[in-house]
């Protein structure tokens, strides 16, 4: 029984892509200093987590899971997942916006707009 239940949670979710392709498009657009600070959020909300990457793994590695990794022209995805390329692409577009539109690294030391006076 949990055998079917897991075939059908692969087969439902048959339509979900690893990467979304919104969030390729996010990469992909010009850096826009207007939006720089959503554009950070959203891009640290696409980054794969340690249970997103592991759910992949674990798609793949079904038979159910790879046939729907092919019909669905997901494997190319899947692969950036797995060997990091997908968050090395995420990181790349985070430090255009930065050095773009000059803001720093919230992991800076010192951050030019915390500075105040006194």
């Amino acid at each position: 029984m949990k055998v079917i239940h897991a075939l059908l949670a692969l087969l439902m979710c048959s339509g979900c892509n690893t990467i979304p392709d919104v969030d390729d498009l996010v990469i992909a657009e010009p850096v826009n200093c207007e939006t720089a600070q959503r554009d950070l959020i959203a891009l640290d909300q696409m980054r794969p987590t340690p249970g997103r990457s592991a759910a992949v793994l674990l798609s793949t590695l079904t038979p159910t899971g790879l046939v729907v990794g092919i019909v669905n022209d997901d494997l190319d995805n899947r692969g950036r997942v797995f060997n990091g390329s997908f968050t090395r692409e995420i990181e790349a577009k985070k430090k255009a916006i930065r050095d773009t539109c000059g803001l720093a690294n919230p992991t800076d030391p010192i951050a030019p707009n915390s500075a105040q006076g006194g």
